[in-house]
């Protein structure tokens, strides 16, 4: 079930973009029927990722995008939370859901941390991520600083940096519903640049499916 709907208009760039839709719901209430909504619009099999963090850093709300819509969905990622759904149904059936998503074979998915992204599904909500690319993998020097976001982003030429800075400024963490899914939608944007995908080619992918090692 969908909560809201909304539109964003993306303002990083110097050259206008049409407004994106974007739909919230809850990860509870996450539906097959909605996920398979989104893969479909998903062009050149590429997908945009983003997180944002709640409380000790725990991932609280993810964001999936194409070039067109963005669906971006809440978590229960409370311990008390993942052990009843580990009761009712031994793995998750939302979470799974996500994975549909996550480990949607054939498409490439994008995300400006996406070593913490990976690692935080996998220890927060234990599931997985495939073909997993890191865009700050082609930044040189701080990966913190504004000017890695930038190079991840195609290059200060195209930007607007007072734009860049304030959308990042939290760092994925609280970030406001409006922010994670514009950073969605950058992930998938600059993937299908032609002069960034070429780069982005030569990142190495990230598959935590090689993690699903139970450990005694």
């Amino acid at each position: 079930m969908l909560h809201e709907v909304f539109h964003i208009q993306p303002q990083v760039f110097k050259t206008s973009h049409p407004p994106v839709c974007v739909s919230v719901c809850h990860g509870s209430e996450l539906k097959k029927s909605v996920v398979n909504a989104f893969l479909e619009t998903v062009v050149d099999d590429a997908i945009g990722v983003a997180p944002s963090y709640g409380s000790k850093c725990v991932l609280g709300t993810i964001a999936f995008s194409s070039l067109s819509q963005v669906l971006l969905v809440h978590l229960s990622t409370s311990r008390a939370s993942r052990q009843l759904r580990a009761r009712r149904s031994g793995k998750a059936v939302k979470c799974s859901l996500l994975e549909d998503i996550l480990c949607h074979q054939g498409s490439t998915k994008y995300a400006f941390k996406m070593d913490r992204l990976a690692s935080a599904l996998h220890l927060d909500l234990d599931i997985h991520i495939t073909d997993g690319v890191d865009l700050l993998s082609v930044a040189k020097g701080d990966r913190h600083s504004v000017a890695a976001l930038m190079t991840a982003l195609g290059g200060e030429v195209t930007l607007n940096k007072a734009e860049v800075s304030m959308l990042f400024k939290d760092d994925e963490i609280g970030s406001d519903i409006r922010a994670t899914a514009t950073q969605a939608w950058l992930s998938c944007y600059v993937a299908q640049l032609q002069h960034m995908s070429r780069r982005f080619a030569n990142v190495a992918r990230i598959n935590t499916q090689v993690m699903n090692i139970k450990v005694s």
